[in-house]
């Protein structure tokens, strides 16, 4: 079991430049990741992966994500329009194009 198996109520979740290495030249919201992979080597991943992309390096990305109780998925702001994912990370754009979350 994962830690979003068990979700119960919406979260507020937030995203911006922390602790990252490297030359990042945007920031946004993986989705439907590989959380058994390891998070400290930071993962590639394909774009359509990532929502709420910014350039702005110096911005925070902020959002409510919704949990579906009876699917275990969870939706960004609302479950009547979004999609569902399984799983959510910040993303972080290096200066060589590849995305990777942490």
């Amino acid at each position: 079991m994962n830690q979003w198996d068990n979700c119960t109520q919406s979260l507020f979740y937030t995203c911006r430049l922390g602790n990252v290495t490297g030359t990042v030249t945007a920031i946004g919201i993986s989705t439907n990741i590989n959380i058994n992979l390891d998070a400290i080597n930071m993962p590639m991943l394909n774009i359509g992966q990532v929502r709420f992309i910014t350039n702005d390096t110096l911005t925070t990305i902020n959002t409510t994500l919704i949990c579906d109780t009876s699917s275990r998925l969870w939706a960004v702001n609302s479950l009547q329009f979004g999609e569902q994912f399984s799983t959510f990370a910040c993303a972080y754009m290096y200066s060589n194009g590849t995305w990777s979350w942490q």
